[in-house]
């Protein structure tokens, strides 16, 4: 019976190798932390992602639960007890052996001493057929396991989304950050040519505090950059369970290959091998098991049973009695509850087949937004490539038209904010083309650590 691919085992193993191999960090020295490396932080510190693995842990401890019912049981019992009931006492004797002829006498009988007993019973227990109700939960404790392997899974591809939006947040706030540092520097160096322009007669007054306006808002705009810089890294440390005046350095932005697929197989591949729609399968599996295990309450059960027990005044084995027996039970009538038991399992797998049709078509609706998602991020990042180019050109040429003095001061702070925004859209672009081809494969169940590069 599988209950993983090899390819979930490994997702799931690795977080726990990587849980004895993180490097500790102090707070004093500089941290480098690669785009993988902040995954397996994450995975070992994330509290929902735990709670996920204690899920499979009990699954499987249930699973074994669930085995363990199909083999024999050995119990060992000593029991110490002290009477006077006639009958207690009398039996007593029996057990022990030593009934004699005077413990006939109606008075004996009647009003015994106290009598002593010390049982020591070691029995044997086989249940050989419960109904098919044994192998029916041992079904339905493996498809359960399946279940939640599998929303462990997911769970780990929505950290993983989680980490590399927190991740290229940073490096696009700090890149941000520097296009606002490149746009004060303009600023600054159009402030500085009209006032040279005024001073030879070239400008008037109000075009020096037009260019005074515009960097005093483009200083404004470098601290609003700052300031998303430094909120993007204390997101990023709070995800990764860092103090949040530990120094931290990023790797390389993480790059993710596109996939091949075109859109109709890549519904069909998630169709097949999506991790939520792979825990409805199991779960749905699980509930049909669950039937069956109903259902044995219609059928006949078998058990044996052996069992040597011993019977002293003391704790010895002395005076043995064995017992041997099968016991065959069917249950007749229960008033109805096995009926409705029944019929409460197969409204559940109904349900959840419902749960699953719906499923199957939402996530084929969510594979197509994100596949045309994808498309529009990438048209995007080209347009803004080429508005950048486009708009840097235009300040050059609008630059030296106003140095000849053919330009307004208006002007060229104009294509100056042109560019700037260009530049700013077009980082912003370049990062969202990015994250499009993360969410097209997390929306297909194919977010893999191993396949970002």
């Amino acid at each position: 019976m599988s209950v993983f691919t090899s390819s979930t085992m490994t997702r799931l193993i690795m977080p726990l190798i990587f849980l004895n191999s993180m490097p500790v960090f102090s707070a004093q020295d500089p941290s480098v932390v690669d785009f993988p490396a902040a995954v397996r932080m994450a995975m070992v510190h994330n509290p929902e992602l735990a709670a996920s693995g204690e899920q499979v842990q009990t699954a499987r401890a249930q699973q074994r639960a669930a085995s363990s019912g199909l083999l024999p049981r050995l119990d060992l019992n000593v029991e110490a007890s002290r009477t006077n009931a006639p009958l207690g006492v009398f039996a007593g004797k029996l057990s022990q052996q030593r009934v004699a002829a005077t413990d006939f006498s109606p008075a004996l009988l009647n009003a015994p001493d106290d009598f002593d007993n010390v049982r020591t019973a070691v029995k044997l227990s086989w249940p050989v057929w419960q109904g098919g109700a044994l192998r029916a939960g041992k079904r339905q404790a493996a498809s359960a396991l399946e279940a939640a392997s599998y929303s462990h899974d997911m769970r780990q591809q929505k950290l993983t989304l989680d980490v590399l939006t927190a991740y290229t947040g940073v490096h696009e706030a700090k890149a941000q950050l520097r296009a606002s540092q490149e746009a004060l520097q303009a600023a600054q160096q159009h402030a500085g040519i009209s006032r040279a322009q005024r001073d030879q007669g070239m400008a008037v007054d109000s075009d020096v505090m037009a260019a005074e306006v515009h960097r005093l808002n483009a200083a404004v705009q470098l601290h609003r950059a700052e300031n998303a810089a430094a909120d993007a890294l204390d997101q990023l440390r709070v995800l990764l369970n860092m103090d949040l005046e530990q120094p931290l350095t990023l790797g390389a932005i993480p790059q993710i290959p596109a996939l091949p697929d075109d859109l109709r197989t890549l519904q069909q591949r998630t169709l097949e091998s999506h991790p939520d729609l792979l825990a409805l399968e199991a779960s749905l599996k699980a509930r049909q098991a669950g039937i069956r295990v109903k259902q044995a309450a219609f059928y006949p059960s078998v058990q044996l049973m052996a069992q040597q027990e011993w019977n002293d005044t003391r704790l010895a084995l002395e005076n043995d009695n064995t017992l041997v027996a099968g016991v065959i039970h069917l249950n007749l009538f229960a008033g109805g509850a096995d009926k409705a038991a029944v019929d409460g399992a197969r409204a559940q797998v109904n349900r959840l087949q419902y749960q699953l049709e719906a499923a199957r078509r939402a996530y084929r609706a969510e594979v197509a937004r994100a596949w045309r998602g994808r498309t529009e991020a990438r048209s995007r990042a080209e347009a803004q490539i080429e508005a950048e180019r486009q708009a840097a050109e235009a300040l050059r040429i609008t630059e030296l038209r106003y140095k000849a003095g053919l330009e307004r001061t208006v002007d060229l702070l104009q294509a100056q904010a042109r560019l700037d925004a260009a530049r700013a859209q077009r980082i912003h672009t370049d990062f969202e083309r990015i994250l499009a081809e993360a969410r097209l494969r997390i929306a297909a169940g194919l977010l893999l650590l191993e396949d970002i590069l």
